[in-house]
């Protein structure tokens, strides 16, 4: 078959058929055969083809999708151009013949959709990702690279290069590769480098390619990466940032076996040491080594009080240790254990990685990696491992995220509050029950100590916080696909409420937003002239749950550390905003009313005080009303990990 454009008419050779047929739910055109090709006027397609983005399928006489037979095809110029209207017409990879209007042909027609990242390399300072793909009908002349950062409007493109095709009929075995150089990647950061900071951005890595015959979308296909070869590939490519540090280059797959990439800066000297595997040496004391940690810019919860806590009690046994990053706003909660911390990104976190016995972690142990790799994750792996925690697990599943998976454990001793904790984690998480000890949270030791001030300090405040959870998945969103959902209509709602209006301007309530972690890049979509929406970058959760006497949550864990300051809870779930996490519980072990609308919600809101009934409920929920979570938390530490016989 050949198609060809003269006179701004299609011309169709070839084709073993004796009419062929373009039909809509309104109108039909038929075309025969004349001179042993077919003439399709610009006239004729607009008679028949008049819906942008709908493409036609030509059909046989017998009203069959025209398959056209698969030999050698010859494509010349293929689309026609009259005024601001343009049709093209093309063969997909199902070879079917088809026409649209005012809307290049998608690279899906084409694109077998099996584009497979092989490996990285870096030459002259620049990135390169290697990548096989196979497509039909049309062979590419011109591949392009793609890096996006996940949930924000920030993305590169570069000119790839192939490498070698293949042909076999009319499909093509492509090899390419997509070069990115140090510039490049250095703009993803926008203007503020990471340089002492955890970079928690996701990179995703897609292509597009172009053909001689005609401009085809400039749609860009993800690069898939099997998780089964996450540990065959190499992962470890250096870059030189600048003159004192390095950027280190980790392509990864997804949960979805996406190609993803994480970008690190990472100290010179640091860099150095890794590669050569020289490293500083923290102490020549002989003791044993523990490190405290909460998220790396972080020191404000479980990790910190319990850090507190063991250099008070058990420094004379053990080298004490908090890792924290040295722009943290933090580091004041830190001072006058300036000999106990250890810098994020510094030769003393790599030595760290490499000497300590003992991991004490709030959310994730490879936190502490400076440099995140195959290879470090798999040795953090053979650590002696606690979990803090940050909250009490209940009505949110975070399985996903803290259940004991084939290859990776998450950790060796896991920290809950309760009998019922403990009975969740043993039947749904992947844990053994010698593994889970019952102690309750550092920080509830302070919560018990300060809740007598606390509820005489804000008694008969008219202070509520809005303070829900976040939704897995909502947090890779755009803006403008955030806002489509029914978690933001709600609460956007929610906060313009006019009851709450009246509260405000007549009542003098005083009522707040607080997003999760996860959901503050979406802080500047929600307004409201009557509740202050609150960043994470001013404000504490622990600061924020002393100074407010009403929270407002739908699962939260954080409801329980309001409630054990004896100050009032309120869940609030509507059915449309429940996530795919949420647990169904017993309302009875919730230290606060369950409403489902504003109404009841805002009813509420008029009683302040938390009711005495849930008061007594929250020993079902916390096993212990004293002090002394970090001091049962480290007697279970060093028997379970036998430390005092190493």
């Amino acid at each position: 078959m050949k198609i060809y454009v003269q006179e701004n008419q299609f011309f169709i050779e070839n084709l073993q058929v004796p009419e062929i047929t373009l039909s809509n739910n309104e109108s039909k055109k038929i075309f025969s055969l004349e001179q042993n090709r077919f003439v399709i006027k610009f006239e004729d397609l607009q008679g028949v083809l008049t819906e942008k983005n709908a493409p036609l399928t030509f059909t046989t006489n017998t009203n069959e999708d025209l398959i056209v037979p698969d030999d050698t095809h010859s494509f010349e110029k293929t689309f026609i151009k009259k005024g601001k209207i343009t049709y093209f017409i093309y063969l997909t990879k199902d070879n079917k013949l088809c026409v649209i209007l005012d809307k290049r042909p998608s690279l899906l027609n084409f694109h077998n959709k099996n584009a497979v990242y092989n490996k990285a390399t870096v030459k002259d300072n620049k990135l390169i990702l290697n990548f096989k793909f196979t497509c039909s009908i049309y062979q590419p002349t011109t591949i392009v690279g793609k890096i996006k950062v996940r949930n924000k409007n920030a993305e590169i493109t570069t000119n790839g290069e192939i490498v070698e095709i293949h042909k076999n009929n009319n499909d093509y075995s492509v090899t390419a590769n997509l070069i990115f150089d140090i510039q490049e990647l250095e703009t993803l950061f926008m203007e503020q480098v990471p340089f002492y900071t955890y970079n928690s951005d996701v990179y995703d890595i897609s292509f597009n390619y172009r053909i001689a015959e005609m401009q085809i979308s400039k749609y860009y296909v993800r690069l898939k990466f099997p998780l089964e070869n996450k540990y065959n590939v190499d992962d470890e490519q250096w870059l030189a940032l600048d003159d004192h540090f390095m950027l280190h280059c980790r392509p990864y797959p997804t949960l979805y076996g996406n190609l993803s990439m994480r970008l690190t800066p990472i100290p010179k000297e640091t860099y150095n040491d890794y590669i050569t595997n020289e490293l500083v040496k923290l102490n020549n004391n002989g003791k044993l080594n523990i490190v405290c940690l909460e998220y790396p810019e972080k020191a404000q919860e479980n990790g910190l009080i319990y850090f507190k806590w063991l250099v008070k009690n058990l420094a004379k046994d053990f080298n004490i240790y908090y890792m924290v990053s040295p722009d943290s706003k933090d580091l004041d909660n830190l001072t006058g254990y300036e000999n106990h911390v250890i810098f994020y990104k510094s030769r003393e976190n790599l030595a760290l990685v490499n000497e300590v016995n003992v991991i004490c972690h709030s959310h994730s142990a490879e936190y502490l990696l400076p440099i995140l790799t195959n290879k470090t994750e798999r040795y953090i792996k053979q650590k002696n491992r606690v979990f803090l925690q940050h909250g009490i697990i209940g009505s949110k599943d975070v399985s996903g995220v803290y259940g004991r998976k084939p290859n990776d454990s998450i950790t060796d001793l896991f920290v809950v509050s309760s009998e019922r904790e403990k009975e969740v984690i043993y039947q749904n998480y992947g844990f053994d029950k010698n593994e889970i000890i019952i102690t309750g949270l550092p920080r509830f030791d302070d919560v018990i100590k300060e809740r007598r001030n606390i509820v005489k300090k804000i008694k008969n405040r008219h202070k509520i916080l809005i303070m829900p959870t976040w939704r897995k998945g909502l947090n890779t969103y755009t803006d403008e696909k955030f806002m489509e959902t029914a978690y933001y209509k709600e609460f956007q709602q929610l906060i313009n409420n006019d009851e709450i209006k009246t509260l405000v301007k007549e009542k003098g309530y005083q009522i707040a937003l607080y997003l999760h972690r996860n959901f503050q890049g979406f802080k500047h979509l929600f307004t409201s002239e009557n509740v202050e929406v609150l960043s994470d970058q001013e404000h504490t959760v622990k600061d924020l749950l002393a100074e407010y006497q009403v929270l407002v949550t739908d699962y939260s864990s954080v409801g329980l550390d309001f409630a054990l300051m004896h100050k009032k809870v309120i869940y609030y779930r509507p059915e449309n905003i429940l996530g795919e996490d949420f647990i169904s519980e017993s309302t009875d072990l919730l230290p606060g009313n369950v409403v489902n609308n504003q109404q009841q919600l805002i009813y509420h809101f008029k009683n302040t005080a938390m009711i005495k009934k849930y008061k007594n409920n929250l020993d079902k929920l916390y096993k212990y009303a004293d002090r002394k979570a970090c001091a049962r938390i480290a007697e279970n530490m060093i028997s379970h990990f036998k430390l005092f016989d190493q």
